[in-house]
């Protein structure tokens, strides 16, 4: 079974027969048999044609259209979400022993990723610091599989986050200033990044989660509320350094985005109007640009095929897959 992400501006899809057929202007770029279509993750901007709608109807396959940040505006076709999914979901993550497992997963593979990007730049750059940060995670990894409960987890990744930071001023040298981690409003160029970052991957972590039929309300590790979708945020953590931040850095390294392209005031630092465009095309490519660094695949593909894999564990479905 197969997830129909129609994202970008120019896709077309139309049904040939049984087939459902995506165009991007007028070339053929895949043909897919609607039995294999789980669902289908619009934009305002795909084109779909009534006959395929009506074809996907009958079959019970949904539509879910999405706005600019992946937040699901409306669906057509079938439920929003399965009852069993949901009803499994929170089971999984109200049984203190599974949630536990999942938490400590997630923090895990953050500080993994926190630890791997500081091994390729004490590598690269043969620097003693940055190794032995390195060196303070991989004990910090040891405290997490230790740790008793979601409150220990959570202070294991507050000191892992701490060590992580304090290394990017070696990294970035004397380019950007770098006094450690900011929120919002960010005060200089790096944070300022940072910020923007995090808001793209949400789309993403947001489209993935759609994609594999859990539903964002209801997370493990963030706290849950009817205006937070926790789940989105607990899923975005592993991704911040290996997507996110390893982006950001290496934009700055290579001088691709420079101090004088962003815009600072008293209380906040944002990017100009050439920076955001620069990002954009920069990021689009990033993300779907097949590497080593992400078990060959595109960043953007292997975020999705690990929250499916993620949605399998919460659902003990094991013997299916979405592509």
């Amino acid at each position: 079974m197969c997830v129909i992400y129609l994202l970008s501006q120019d896709v077309h899809v139309q049904k040939d027969h049984e087939r459902l057929i995506l165009l991007r202007g007028e070339e053929k770029v895949a043909s897919v048999p609607l039995y294999e279509v789980h669902s289908v993750i619009a934009t305002k901007s795909a084109h779909l044609t009534t006959p395929l709608l009506f074809s996907l109807m009958e079959r019970e396959i949904p539509v879910f259209y999405v706005n600019g940040r992946g937040e699901l505006l409306g669906t057509c076709g079938a439920e929003f979400l399965r009852l069993d999914h949901q009803l499994a979901q929170q089971e999984a993550f109200r049984d203190e022993p599974r949630r536990q497992a999942f938490v400590h997963d997630i923090v895990s593979q953050k500080i993994t990723h926190q630890r791997a990007l500081l091994q390729a730049y004490a590598s690269r750059r043969k620097s003693e610091t940055l190794a032995t940060q390195a060196k303070k995670l991989k004990a910090l990894l040891t405290s997490a599989a230790h740790a008793s409960d979601e409150d220990a987890l959570r202070g294991v990744e507050g000191t892992a986050a701490r060590v992580y930071f304090s290394a990017f001023s070696e990294i970035l040298g004397n380019k950007f200033t770098w006094k450690g981690r900011q929120q919002h409003p960010a005060r200089e160029p790096v944070n300022a990044l940072l910020n923007y970052g995090y808001a793209f991957l949400e789309r993403d972590i947001r489209i993935a989660i759609l994609g594999s039929g859990l539903d964002s309300r209801i997370g493990c590790f963030h706290t849950d509320s009817d205006r937070r979708d926790s789940l989105v945020y607990d899923l975005m953590e592993p991704y911040r350094p290996s997507v996110i931040d390893r982006f950001v850095l290496k934009l700055l390294n290579y001088g691709t985005l420079t101090p004088e392209q962003f815009e600072k005031t008293s209380r906040s630092c944002r990017l100009t109007e050439e920076a955001r465009t620069i990002w954009c095309e920069k990021y689009e490519a990033f993300l779907e640009k097949p590497s080593k660094s992400f078990d060959g695949m595109s960043p953007r593909a292997l975020i999705r095929k690990e929250i499916h894999a993620f949605a399998q564990r919460v659902f003990h479905r094991d013997d299916e897959k979405i592509a």
